[in-house]
């Protein structure tokens, strides 16, 4: 049976069973509106259940065997295209993926990771929109890239309601965007750290907002990393940062270019270089050439648990979450639905530590376990149950970093993206 035919067959049923059997990881206030709202822990399931030796406890409550067969008829492969954000997304968490279908389903697969950016992805897609096939399952990219794919067709809508997927009943819907993405990071975004073996913490202390930074960036002049906005959606950040700490309105250009007049004259002097991509910026900050950047929150986790950084989280600093869609004509929709579900799962948030037996496959150094969590996903329960205690006071929960992150409206950034940068290129001449 195809995987479409697998699909229509048995999702209304098990979606009624996946709902009503979650119920009990369901806030009361979901169930009774006159009821406080009461958060209680996902139910434990074993993970051997099926009679396996790990990751029964993710497992679709779909026929294996229909399954199985609909991953070997669509090819055995998976697609993605996203930002590879080091080796984490695009070698590690696709082996462990390879070594959970094997387990659970059988079937050996192949796993391609294609790395792009966001606006490489969509203009991929475009170009492929009538084709019978398009050239990736899944795309992984920054929240107003993966929004853009969805105002204009590109995705499979309401994906998130698949029988495959039944993780994503747990989710908190600021989780999801509009049941068709979700977070592959709960929390990310682009804020301000400092190196303190050159800054002193008390110099910091009083920095309340973006436009707070002028006279500590003259005292370390030289030393300053920005991001470039034609480089990296960072970029495009720091702008909005910039414009909603002088209390103006970014929905205005007038107030765009000023904001970029005004980093012309308290940024351009004493920044050391406008990074547009991680291999300088990585080398700068590990080789201490950078005392103050502007940086990732998932980056700058590893660099925290060391002391090389420490954050300074500045009012107005913008969240800027990876989410995952699964495109239209996905060509392995099968295990595009399947890794969707496993990617919210505790063994991608919150990977084994230690990778003991059955976990092997599951064993990397810490820096690279930090920069692959983002405190979860906000199912109920998982952070408390499964995040190490060495990595909790540098990564908190999702949740906790979502509120010191700002939004904005992303349609609309992206829509004026082009303006800003060609306003950046005039008076910034980069």
């Amino acid at each position: 049976m195809s995987q479409n035919k697998l699909f229509r067959l048995v999702s209304a049923m098990l979606l009624v069973a996946l709902v009503l059997g979650s119920l009990g990881a369901i806030p009361l206030a979901a169930q009774e509106a006159t009821t406080e709202a009461v958060v209680e822990p996902t139910p434990t399931i074993d993970p051997t259940t099926g009679g396996v030796a790990w990751g029964g406890d993710i497992v679709p409550d779909v026929s294996k065997e229909e399954v199985a067969k609909a991953i070997q008829d669509e090819g055995a492969k998976l697609i993605i295209s996203g930002f590879p954000s080091g080796e984490v997304r695009s070698q590690y968490q696709p082996s462990w993926f390879q070594a959970w279908v094997k387990e659970i389903y059988g079937v050996d697969i192949e796993f391609q990771f294609v790395p792009a950016e966001g606006d490489g992805i969509i203009e991929q897609l475009k170009a492929a929109k009538d084709d019978a096939q398009a050239p990736i399952d899944l795309m992984g990219t920054e929240n107003l890239f993966v929004n853009q794919a969805i105002q204009q067709g590109l995705v499979a809508p309401d994906v998130l309601a698949s029988p495959l997927i039944p993780l994503a009943q747990l989710l908190p819907d600021y989780m999801k965007m509009d049941n068709t993405a979700f977070r592959i990071q709960g929390a990310e975004g682009i804020f301000m750290v400092f190196n303190p073996k050159y800054v002193d913490a008390e110099e910091v202390a009083a920095l309340k907002t973006w436009t707070d930074i002028t006279e500590l960036y003259k005292k370390h002049a030289g030393k300053i990393l920005w991001w470039h906005p034609v480089g990296d959606p960072a970029g495009l950040a720091q702008i909005l940062s910039v414009t909603l700490s002088r209390g103006a309105d970014y929905q205005d250009n007038a107030e765009i270019e000023k904001s970029i007049e005004w980093i012309k004259e308290n940024v351009d002097p004493y920044v050391l270089r406008y990074v547009r991509g991680y291999g300088d910026f990585t080398v700068l900050v590990e080789k201490e050439e950078a005392y103050i950047t502007v940086m990732w929150y998932g980056t700058s986790k590893k660099y925290t648990l060391s002391d090389l950084v420490r954050p300074i989280w500045l009012e107005n600093s913008m969240s800027m979450p990876g989410y995952m869609a699964m495109v239209n004509n996905a060509p392995h929709p099968t295990l595009a639905q399947l890794y969707m579900n496993f990617q919210m799962s505790h063994y991608v948030q919150f990977p084994p530590y230690p990778a003991e037996p059955p976990y092997e496959m599951f064993e990397i150094a810490d820096d690279n376990w930090m920069r692959g969590c983002f405190g979860g996903v906000g199912i109920p329960g998982d952070y408390d149950r499964f995040m190490p205690d060495w990595a909790i006071d540098a990564i908190p929960p999702a949740e906790v970093v979502n509120e010191w992150l700002t939004d904005v409206d992303w349609d609309y950034v992206f829509a004026h993206k082009a303006e800003w940068q060609e306003m950046w290129t005039d008076i910034i001449g980069e």
